[in-house]
């Protein structure tokens, strides 16, 4: 999820294109063109993502649960003259939408971040939103969610949020332990392994969910890999990971990153090991 003020909002809304303009690209590939769908972008930061689906949808309501974000937001839209978004406050726990309104459902990067200071237990809170993002999808709707890797071997060394070493391995009591020795807060960021991912999106009401690969990150994928088919990381895939990457100068330790890529695809332990997530659920039309 974007935030606003850490790095520079500036930043963030270029970044935010960039991202937007890599997940138009991918749902095209899976479900054609994108002209008349309706979209609910939650948790949508400084609205990079929801700029580029408004170029290329019917319609898109931007929503965040930051009064910054979405004052942000509006003044690009007034500065770009894009008529075809819907500003609203709020959060994904409950939607002010009536059933079945969107086509398309996006959670890049929230899922982690919505129990945060709300003071109750994260895994019921991400369950909530997960019925939500299906109530308020039509018949045939689609639901994207990215997310980090729960078992991602250098989360030992750093967790992705919280930024204790271990933390997010650790069983989610010990977890919450752990995280008040070291920053007077409970762990409230959960994320998932690739199998408790996908049991928790069917549990929420998906007939068909499907997992896929995002390289190196979910953030700025520039290579995409089918999770549910045997699939390799070829020498062509290596070097544009690696040029791509050195461009943008997004990653540190990226020749190992990559070597880790190398030996997760061969072992083939990408499930497993990969750093994170990038999923398609699926709303039956029963």
């Amino acid at each position: 999820m974007e935030e606003i003020g850490q790095k520079g909002s500036s930043q963030f809304w270029i970044h935010g294109i960039k991202r937007g303009e890599a997940m138009v690209s991918f749902l095209k590939s899976k479900i054609g063109s994108l002209e008349e769908k309706e979209v609910l972008d939650i948790g949508s930061g400084a609205g990079g993502i929801s700029i580029v689906f408004a170029q290329k949808c019917k319609r898109i309501v931007s929503l965040d649960s930051g009064a910054d974000n979405v004052e942000f937001i509006r003044q690009r839209l007034e500065e770009k003259n894009i008529k075809n978004i819907e500003l609203l406050l709020g959060n994904a726990i409950k939607l002010p939408f009536h059933d079945e309104e969107f086509d398309i459902v996006i959670l890049n990067g929230v899922l982690e971040w919505i129990p945060y200071t709300r003071g109750k237990e994260p895994f019921s809170l991400q369950c909530r939103a997960l019925a939500e993002a299906f109530r308020v999808l039509k018949k045939r709707g689609l639901l994207y969610l990215a997310t980090e890797n729960r078992w991602y071997p250098f989360n030992f060394l750093r967790d992705p949020h919280v930024h204790i070493p271990f933390v997010c391995m650790l069983p989610r009591k010990i977890a919450n332990f752990v995280s008040f020795i070291f920053s007077r807060k409970p762990y409230e960021n959960f994320i998932y392994s690739y199998w408790k991912l996908k049991n928790l999106i069917k549990e929420s009401g998906f007939s068909r969910v499907d997992i896929y690969a995002p390289l190196i990150h979910y953030q700025y994928p520039v290579i995409i890999k089918d999770l549910e088919k045997r699939c390799s990381l070829s020498k062509v895939d290596r070097d544009n990971l690696y040029l791509k990457y050195s461009k943008m100068k997004l990653t540190r330790c990226l020749k190992i990153k990559i070597f880790f890529l190398r030996i997760v695809f061969f072992l083939r332990i990408t499930k497993m090991f990969i750093h994170g997530f990038l999923v398609l659920g699926y709303k039956s039309n029963s």
